[in-house]
C-alpha cells in the first residue's frame, strides 16, 4: 500500500523505486539489519502463522502481520489458517533455529515477545507470509522498522491475487458491508470527504453513496502521518485497510488508522 511521507522528494524516490523494481522491497529491503538488536532462538512449536512457541517457553508474535487464526474453543479456523501454519512449519522443517530482530517495543500487552523473524537462509519470515498472501499487513507503531517493505510484500500478493486476496471476503468491500465480527484486517473502498482535527487526534469520513465509515487517527499516531497529504486526499477514491468496530445494528462503524500503510489510492 502507498504511504504518505515527508519530504516530497522522499515520496517520489520511493515511488520510482517501486515502479522500476516491483519486487526489490520484498526481496532485498526485508533482509536483516545487523545494526538492530538480535537474538538467536529455537522454535519448539508453531501455533499458527504469526505465533510461535520458543524452546525457552516464550510466546513469540511476528511483527507487522496478522495471520488467520486456527480453530479454538467454539470458533472455527479462519480461511487459510492451516495453510499459514503449515507454511511456517515447512520453512522450519530443516532448521528450527531462527534469528529474532527486535523493534522499539519488544513485548506486547499480553506478555508476548515481538520480533521480526529471520530464517537460517536469511529470509524474512514475516515478509514471506505476506508475499504468499497467508497473512495481512498489520503495522502497529512504534514497531515500524520494515513497514515499507512489508507494505510492498502485501501489495505484490494483492496484485497476484495470492492466498487471502483471491477470496471475495478480502477484496476491497463497499462501505455497505462492514464486517461485524472480523479478526483479520479487511479492505474498504470509498471517497474521503472530511479531515477534521479533534482533541483526540484526527477524524476522517469515508463515503460511498449513502454509506459512510468513520476513520480516526489517535493523537499518538499522528506523528506517522503527513497531515498535508491527508488533507490533499479530500474527494479522492481510497482503499483503507483495518478492523472495523460497529455499534449495534451497524448504525455507526469506525476504523482506526495507526499507520499510513493502511491507506492507498484506489
Amino acid at each position: 500500500m502507498r504511504s504518505f511521507c515527508q519530504p516530497a522528494y522522499s515520496c517520489l524516490l520511493s515511488l520510482l523505486l517501486v515502479l522500476l523494481s516491483p519486487f526489490t522491497a520484498a526481496n532485498n529491503l526485508c533482509k536483516s539489519n545487523s545494526n538492530e538488536p538480535q537474538e538467536s532462538a529455537t522454535v519448539q512449536y508453531v501455533y499458527d502463522g504469526d505465533t510461535l512457541i520458543l524452546k525457552d517457553g516464550r510466546k513469540l508474535r511476528l511483527i507487522g502481520i496478522d495471520a488467520p487464526e486456527m480453530a479454538h474453543e467454539s470458533n472455527p479456523a479462519e480461511p487459510l489458517a492451516t495453510a499459514a501454519r503449515d507454511f511456517v512449519r515447512q520453512q522450519l522443517r530443516s532448521n528450527s533455529k531462527i534469528q529474532l530482530q527486535y523493534d522499539n517495543n519488544q513485548q506486547d500487552q499480553y506478555g508476548r515477545t515481538l520480533a521480526h523473524v529471520f530464517l537460517a537462509n536469511g529470509e524474512n519470515l514475516n515478509a514471506q507470509l505476506l508475499k504468499k498472501g497467508l497473512a495481512a499487513l498489520y503495522i502497529w507503531p512504534p514497531n515500524t522498522t520494515y513497514a515499507h517493505c512489508y507494505e510492498q510484500a502485501q501489495r505484490d500478493a494483492i496484485q497476484r491475487q495470492q492466498g487471502l486476496w483471491q477470496l471475495p471476503a478480502y477484496a476491497a468491500q463497499p462501505l455497505s458491508q462492514p464486517a461485524a465480527q472480523q479478526k483479520l484486517p479487511r479492505r474498504y473502498r470509498g471517497t474521503l470527504k472530511n479531515v477534521q482535527r479533534t482533541r483526540q487526534g484526527l477524524d476522517l469520513l469515508l463515503i460511498d453513496g449513502q454509506d459512510s465509515l468513520k476513520l480516526y487517527i489517535p493523537q499518538s499516531a499522528l506523528v506517522y502521518f503527513d497531515l498535508s497529504s491527508l488533507d490533499a486526499m479530500r474527494d479522492k477514491a481510497l482503499i483503507v485497510q483495518g478492523i472495523t468496530h460497529c455499534k449495534p445494528q451497524k448504525t455507526q462503524c469506525s476504523l482506526r488508522l495507526s499507520h499510513p500503510s493502511q491507506i492507498q489510492f484506489d
